[in-house]
């Protein structure tokens, strides 16, 4: 997750604990955009409120699943044949009992 302030251009960079909560530290007060990526994800980028000095922000944010890849099979595979053995296994009394 990283905050940006739009009018300094300053970034502040921080990853979220397991529970998904994150706190940036420092951020100059003014409007910020806010940007999160997670593996797996579509990015998310939005526009905070503005903040002023001493003030605690809440923002958010519901990622949304980044959409799969489209797999295209241009050639058919070989069929099997299951009717028919060419390989094949003998066994007498003797190996059936060992």
């Amino acid at each position: 997750m990283s905050a940006k302030n739009k009018a300094t251009g300053a970034v502040r960079t921080v990853r979220s604990v397991e529970s998904g909560h994150y706190n940036v530290v420092g951020l100059p007060p003014g409007s910020c955009e806010l940007a999160v990526e997670a593996q797996g994800f579509a990015r998310f980028g939005n526009t905070a409120p503005v903040l002023i000095i001493g003030q605690e922000g809440e923002s958010n944010v519901n990622l949304e699943i980044k959409a799969a890849a489209v797999v295209a099979v241009t050639e058919a595979a070989e069929l099997i044949e299951t009717r028919r053995m060419d390989a094949s296994t003998s066994a007498s009394s003797s190996s059936a009992s060992d």
